[in-house]
């Protein structure tokens, strides 16, 4: 970058660096590189390891990741979520009920998922199992027929295999 734009990368730059090598595979490449980085790394370095390491399920690397996360921003509920499903997926139940507790110990808990449709009639605001929607019904209907659709497909939903197979959820 200096060469060719004048201008030294910042963070943001080493963290997407390491979140497209976590996102192709390459962890310990990404963990070289941030030992490699002439600052200090900040949340966003540690959090696209994090990242990285749930996707290819390395739940030591999530571990040294998340506690990094930790120390600097113990308030971000995502750290929490990730490293508890990450233990849930490697089948260390207990370590993701420890994660759990913590992040309800310091007095955070999950928000839901929330989206947004813009309509003829305005904008539609949607909550993760909210039904006070106007359309709640009609909606829910439409999911039904989608994920019929997508059962037909071969998609079996992450909730039907915890309930198959009776173990515990990820957040």
């Amino acid at each position: 970058m200096i060469p060719e734009y004048g201008t030294s990368p910042g963070l943001e730059h080493y963290a997407c660096m390491v979140g497209v090598l976590s996102r192709a595979g390459h962890l310990q490449e990404a963990v070289e590189f941030i030992n490699r980085i002439p600052l200090e790394p900040n949340a966003k370095v540690w959090g696209a390891l994090l990242n990285g390491a749930a996707v290819f399920g390395d739940v030591d690397l999530g571990e040294f990741a998340f506690s990094r996360l930790f120390e600097m921003e113990p308030e971000n509920t995502g750290n929490y979520i990730v490293m508890a499903n990450l233990y849930s997926k490697s089948g260390r139940w207990e370590e993701a009920k420890m994660v759990r507790d913590k992040m309800r110990g310091v007095g955070l808990s999950k928000i839901p998922g929330c989206s947004w449709i813009e309509m003829n009639d305005g904008l539609q605001v949607f909550v993760a199992r909210d039904t006070s929607n106007s359309r709640s019904e009609e909606l829910y209907m439409m999911m039904e027929g989608l994920v019929g659709l997508m059962r037909g497909e071969g998609y079996v939903s992450e909730d039907e295999m915890v309930l198959e197979l009776s173990i515990e959820p990820a957040l």
